[in-house]
């Protein structure tokens, strides 16, 4: 995967023991986790160039930005704590969860942060956000003169 974060970089904020009893040693519950997490994180930043903010699997990242990691792992943390708590604490989990979608992200996306050096979609050459699944429409009826 070439998102941002990685199994690794969850590992750092979880011990690994308990990760693998969470998840029984099956990476793809990891992946999981993280792709949920990028996805969540995505309806947030449709203003930013997702696969340069985020990455895909696919294309790599190309921001390092520290807190956004620190974030996006809380997200994923939480998705993994919810399936069992083994030696974690759920309700710190989801208060982590809750701060980065509503301190951080909703944030962003008010326009109350904006973070350093990341690329802005071009609304130009890319007119609609670049997260897989969400269609845009438009439509107008044609306009009526009325005469009395």
């Amino acid at each position: 995967m070439a998102y941002i974060i990685s199994s690794t970089d969850l590992k750092i904020f979880m011990y690994e023991e308990v990760i693998n009893d969470i998840t029984n040693s099956d990476t793809e519950i990891i992946n999981h986790a993280i792709a949920a997490a990028i996805q969540c994180a995505a309806g947030y930043l449709n203003d930013y160039d997702i696969p340069q903010v985020l990455g895909t699997p696919e294309v790599d990242a190309t921001i390092t930005d520290a807190f956004l990691k620190s974030n996006l792992i809380d997200i994923a943390k939480y998705h993994l704590v919810k399936l069992a708590n083994p030696n974690s604490s759920y309700a710190e989990a989801h208060e982590c969860y809750l701060m980065a979608i509503e301190k951080y992200f909703e944030m962003i996306q008010k326009g109350k942060i904006v973070p350093y050096g990341w690329p802005k979609r071009n609304y130009k050459t890319d007119p609609a956000p670049n997260v897989p699944g969400i269609k845009i429409s438009v439509t107008s009826n044609e306009k009526q003169n009325f005469r009395f």
